[in-house]
């Protein structure tokens, strides 16, 4: 079995190809405020994570948090656009 993070090493090199990924790729932005990002790790830029920017209201503190575990935390509108963009690259998601 491929470790889970393979998941995102995978997306990663499938975004680059099919010319995603040049900047930071909005994923959701609520009507509160609230925005999901798709992003590359700083230090490992192979590496594809989600950051979730809090409205203003919220305290506006962004986190990150890598993309198997972001999909397996929920089924918001942000997830599911996620995973629409890895289905329409032919990437299977992690089953939850």
């Amino acid at each position: 079995m491929e470790p889970r993070y393979s998941l995102d090493r995978f997306a990663s090199e499938k975004f680059r190809r099919e010319g995603f990924m040049a900047e930071d790729l909005l994923l959701h932005a609520s009507s509160n405020g609230d925005r999901w990002y798709l992003v590359r790790d700083d230090a490992d830029p192979e590496r594809l994570r989600v950051r979730h920017q809090p409205n203003q209201a919220s305290g506006g503190h962004s986190s990150i948090i890598d993309v198997h575990e972001f999909l397996a935390e929920g089924h918001g509108p942000q997830h599911e656009v996620l995973r629409h963009h890895l289905q329409q690259l032919g990437i299977v998601p992690l089953s939850e």
